[in-house]
This record gives structure tokens, C-alpha cells and sequence, in this order.
């Protein structure tokens, strides 16, 4: 069972062109909620954030699962199926691996904050290397959807999302930003590699 303030992790896995892609989540409720009443809120909602823009994602992305844990208490949830996600719904060419929509999510922490990448967005919703209104709404809709707290289905629990700072405490995102511009997610030392 889940107690009230309980972080539950939540890590969504895709492939696109055949690569494994991941991108996590903290969520937290500040009511007491049986797992069996909240895995299925869970999956709901981080199955609904993907449905704002899988028409800006690539076919070659494709939507694998959601593993769940409570890492509050250390215990696994399960590993489930999305709902309606089933991954991008274009057929036009994804941008380079790597290249993502990112939004970015402050908390009211000074320095703490989320971002989201989003592989399998679309060449063609770019243009001079910036994001179309289309996708940027989609994308705004979604960062929308991110830093307001989602109510559950099953549990009528109110759902934050956001993330565990620095001394150990969640924090929950208070705003978005949406980069107009697309962003590089792959991560380097400095002074490593090119």
C-alpha cells in the first residue's frame, strides 16, 4: 500500500528504430491509496501524457511499458502495457537519434527541476531548426498536463507529478517551459568524445 506523500517512480520504455528509449517519472500523492486502485491511475495518466503528441511521432517509435516502483518504501509495482499509446502515429522520418523535444519543468526549489525529452518527433514539424506551432501546442498541452496535479480515476487521489531534490524531499513542478528549439539528449563528460 502506497501511504500518503509515497514517491512511485514510474519508467516508460519505446523503442524507436529499434533502440531503446526511456523517460522517467516521479509521481506522488498526498492521500493513502491501495496499490491496486493506483497502478491502474498510474498507467492511465502516463499513458494520456503520450496521446497529446504521438501525431508529431514517428511510426518507427513504438511504445513498450510501464515499470512502476515505490521508492519511498523500495518495493517493485509491476511492469505494465499502455493503454492507448501504442507509439508515433506519422510514417513521415523521425530526427536524428538523439534530437528531442525537451520540456523543461521548474519546481518552487530554486535549481530544482524536470525535463522531459521526446524522441520520434518528426523532421517535417521543424522548420530552420525550430518546432512548428503544431507540435509546439501538442507539446505545450502536455507540459500543461505535467505541472498540474491529475485526479485518479479509480482512487479520486489527487497525483503530482515532479521530483526528489537534492535533500531527499519531492518536489512538485509549479510550471513548464517548452524549448521551441529541438534539444540533445545524449549525455557526455566533458572533455570526453567530441
Amino acid at each position: 500500500m502506497a501511504d500518503a506523500g509515497d514517491v512511485i517512480q514510474a519508467s516508460v520504455k519505446m523503442l524507436l528504430a529499434g533502440q531503446q528509449v526511456y523517460n522517467v517519472y516521479q509521481l506522488s500523492s498526498p492521500d493513502p491509496t491501495s496499490d491496486a486502485a493506483l497502478i491502474p491511475d498510474i498507467v492511465e495518466i502516463i499513458d494520456g501524457l503520450y496521446l497529446f503528441v504521438d501525431n508529431y511521432m514517428s511510426d518507427d517509435l513504438s511504445a513498450v511499458s510501464i515499470s512502476l516502483k515505490n521508492i519511498s518504501q523500495g518495493y517493485d509495482m509491476g511492469e505494465y502495457d499502455f493503454i492507448d499509446f501504442t507509439g508515433g502515429l506519422s510514417t513521415d522520418d523521425p530526427l536524428p537519434n538523439g534530437v528531442a523535444g525537451l520540456i523543461t519543468l521548474p519546481t518552487s526549489r530554486l535549481k530544482t527541476r524536470g525535463r522531459k525529452f521526446l524522441p520520434g518527433i518528426i523532421e517535417t514539424e521543424t522548420t530552420a531548426s525550430v518546432f512548428t506551432s503544431n507540435v509546439l501546442t501538442a507539446m505545450g498541452n502536455m507540459a500543461i498536463f505535467l505541472s498540474n496535479p491529475q485526479i485518479g480515476t479509480l482512487t479520486d487521489a489527487e497525483i503530482l507529478f515532479g521530483v526528489i531534490d537534492s535533500l531527499s524531499v519531492f518536489r512538485e513542478f509549479v510550471s513548464s517551459i517548452v524549448s521551441n528549439i529541438p534539444a540533445y539528449q545524449r549525455r557526455r563528460k566533458q572533455g570526453v568524445g567530441i
